[in-house]
């Protein structure tokens, strides 16, 4: 991504608007958030309880990090309605282990909506950023989003016990990659060095 000041893209799925948070979200993420403990169970790096003042803080960072080239954030929102159900963010993009990571409501497991989200913002990712992998991970005990990771064209490549800063515990994480189209399949590049 070019370092030249550009406005962060809206992304539209069949069912999805993927756009950019802006302050006025900062409600309905609390609320989102504060609905169902599982969600910030199920996350690594969500905290439970989230107060409001810091995703305040969070959306507040967001431009920067895309102006930057450090990360994107999306809010997931319901095409029809506009109601938010998530969100989704490439993370570590100036970095060689660029990151997908998502959250939805409880009310909206179970429809295909992180799926949706995740491979379009891989194409965006692929196609609009030119990276060539994303790697994504998500605490062992989330079957759910490894599910969504595998539908989405990730490898599970393994599980290691972290320290979860934001959490201030270990935690087991499991670890996927995802390869451009047409570039080496998993594996490939270190045979071919041998």
């Amino acid at each position: 991504m070019t370092k030249e000041k550009r406005q962060q893209p809206i992304i539209d799925t069949p069912r999805l608007a993927l756009r950019p948070l802006r302050d006025s979200d900062v409600v309905a993420l609390f609320a989102l958030l504060e609905s169902d403990p599982r969600i910030a169970a199920m996350a690594v790096h969500i905290p439970y309880p989230c107060p409001q003042s810091r995703i305040s803080s969070w959306i507040a960072s967001l431009q920067d990090n895309w102006l930057s080239g450090k990360s994107v954030t999306f809010a997931l929102c319901l095409r029809q309605g506009g109601e938010i159900v998530g969100a989704i963010s490439l993370s570590a993009l100036d970095s060689h282990y660029p990151e997908v990571g998502y959250w939805l409501g409880t009310e909206y497991w179970g429809h295909g909506y992180g799926t949706e989200a995740c491979l379009a913002i891989c194409q965006f990712a692929f196609q609009q950023l030119g990276l060539d992998r994303l790697y994504g991970c998500h605490k062992d005990g989330n079957i759910a989003s490894g599910k969504v990771l595998l539908k989405s064209g990730f490898q599970l490549l393994g599980s290691q016990n972290l320290y979860i800063a934001e959490l201030q515990r270990h935690e087991w994480v499991a670890f996927y990659l995802r390869v451009a189209a047409g570039e080496a399949a998993l594996g490939q590049d270190d045979a071919l060095a041998e």
